[in-house]
């Protein structure tokens, strides 16, 4: 019968036990994206002439287990994406394809994924009062043509937010959808016009 007694006073606290263990709290929520500006804002660059874009985003994540926000230093948890594509004539919905630029690195450095990503993957580094993660990164393209940088994750990132980014550029190549469309590793990726993109030419 104390055995019986037992057994069912300490039931409750195995099952607590066995909830607790299956309820795996996810932690810390995504950063919501960076804001990037064009420091050198223009419609038309020259050949080999450095974009600059500089980036930051707050270094205070929202914790779902504690239910606080909370200053974070791990640069891996803030990696960045960017496209940087050529806008082509085309008669399919595709209207614009992944090109080559040189990338120079002034602040971060490039992140290197084991699968396939034709992105400019982004690592950043923390400021010094450690509340923001930041990144400055230069552009250069080769060729002549018009083209666009893109967000790579899709996130609330911004590009020149409130400022130009040249938009009537891309009217010559609407693809009827008012989106800018390219493939990457067998997937195709669509931007609104609203999204996080900035227009250029170089001539």
């Amino acid at each position: 019968m104390k055995k019986k007694i037992l057994l069912v006073l300490i039931l409750p606290l195995l099952i607590a036990t066995q909830c607790d263990e299956d309820d795996v709290c996810p932690g810390l929520e995504e950063f919501q994206g960076f804001s990037i500006t064009v420091e050198n804002t223009q419609a038309v660059y020259n050949i080999n002439e450095t974009i600059w874009l500089s980036a930051a985003v707050s270094s205070t994540l929202f914790n779902t287990c504690t239910d606080t926000e909370e200053e974070v230093s791990d640069p891996s948890l803030f990696i960045d994406s960017i496209f940087i594509v050529k806008l082509v004539d085309s008669n399919t919905e595709i209207n614009s394809q992944i090109t080559e630029a040189t990338t120079i690195f002034n602040i971060g450095s490039q992140f290197i994924f084991s699968s396939c990503n034709d992105a400019v993957n982004i690592t950043p580094v923390i400021v010094d009062d450690g509340f923001e993660f930041f990144y400055r990164l230069g552009i250069q393209n080769a060729e002549a043509g018009d083209y666009c940088i893109v967000s790579g994750w899709g996130r609330s990132t911004t590009i020149n937010d409130g400022a130009t980014n040249n938009l009537d550029i891309y009217e010559a190549y609407n693809n009827g959808e008012n989106t800018l469309k390219f493939d990457n590793c067998g997937q195709t990726y669509t931007r609104t016009l609203e999204d996080a993109i900035y227009f250029f030419s170089v001539e």
